[in-house]
């Protein structure tokens, strides 16, 4: 016989048994669907959760799984339910006492629409859900950017980053909320700032079951020149000098580069600088001494003139 001769043989006897299977599978499902007899059915079905909110309470178990259930009902009706799954588990908590729970499932609490003359027989899995229960909380808490800068060379932050709102209202369980004392955006880096920036940052929310006001924060960054100021004339102060010990700074004077945000360094004036030399540091071979120079945090010291200050002691 020749090859292609069997080679359609073949497949006339192959699409002939697939076709007589699907016929008797189509007729055994429109008999069980058309028959009145009583079938089962095992279905997994959402948990739908209720009585928590009116006592207050909030479920702080990651996620209900579902639950698998045994129906029995018609052949339409079931087949109705294969189609549309319209079953789901009432799961009604009312707890007064611990916060774990341990629930026993019931095929009662099944709910199926009641025209389809459906009915569950059994939970199947699982039997029971370990569950934790918390008191709802609110609390109003800072937020704290979370940022990478890198400025352009001569430039600098006038301040540090002002973020609006400052503080945001949060919900969430009572045993979550006494663990937070602030709440962090998401990480941003921001290269080459040379001017004044508005970003948005996304909050981050730290545990599942917690609900924020809002989750965006704009951040203010006031971004200036660098500018360099000399002070001149400075007066040295002497620390810690004992009282029955006289000495003389030389020089008397000192003149301080300052340097910081064009803004700042333009308001800064000299009763905010204090240069200071301690005399606990003094040793008569070694009576050259470097001035500290006292001043507002948000600028600088670049260098002083001279860079040593030498204590001569006067003698009575």
């Amino acid at each position: 016989m020749p090859r292609s001769r069997l080679k359609r043989l073949f497949q006339f006897r192959i699409g002939y048994r697939l076709l007589i299977l699907t016929l008797g599978l189509a007729l055994a499902t429109w008999f069980v669907i058309a028959s009145g007899d009583q079938y089962e059915f095992d279905e997994e079905i959402p948990v739908r959760m209720r009585g928590l909110q009116e006592q207050g309470k909030m479920l702080v178990t990651r996620e209900l799984p579902p639950v698998t259930t045994r129906i029995r009902g018609r052949g339409w009706s079931l087949w109705q339910e294969f189609l549309f799954h319209r079953a789901w588990y009432d799961l009604q908590l009312s707890p007064t006492g611990p916060r774990d729970l341990n629930v026993e499932l019931t095929p009662e609490r099944v709910m199926l629409p009641a025209a389809v003359n459906l009915s569950p027989v059994a939970i199947l899995e699982p039997r029971r859900l370990q569950l934790l229960v918390d008191d709802i909380g609110t609390d109003t808490l800072e937020v704290a950017p979370q940022l990478e800068l890198n400025l352009m060379a001569g430039y600098r932050l006038v301040d540090a980053p002002r973020v609006t709102p400052a503080r945001v209202g949060l919900t969430a369980p009572v045993t979550i909320l006494d663990t937070l004392d602030r709440i962090q955006t998401e990480s941003l880096r921001l290269d080459d700032l040379d001017s004044p920036r508005e970003i948005m940052a996304d909050l981050v929310i730290p545990f599942n079951h917690l609900e924020l006001e809002q989750r965006q924060v704009a951040i203010q960054l006031e971004v200036e020149p660098v500018l360099e100021l000399r002070f001149r004339t400075l007066p040295v102060q002497v620390a810690n000098l004992p009282q029955s010990v006289r000495v003389l700074p030389d020089p008397p004077f000192i003149d301080a580069l300052m340097a910081g945000a064009t803004s700042r360094i333009l308001e800064l004036t000299e009763d905010q600088l204090t240069v200071t030399v301690d005399f606990e540091d003094w040793r008569p071979e070694a009576p050259y001494l470097r001035p500290q120079v006292t001043h507002p945090p948000e600028v600088e010291l670049i260098t002083t003139t001279p860079h040593t200050v030498k204590l001569r002691m006067i003698v009575q």
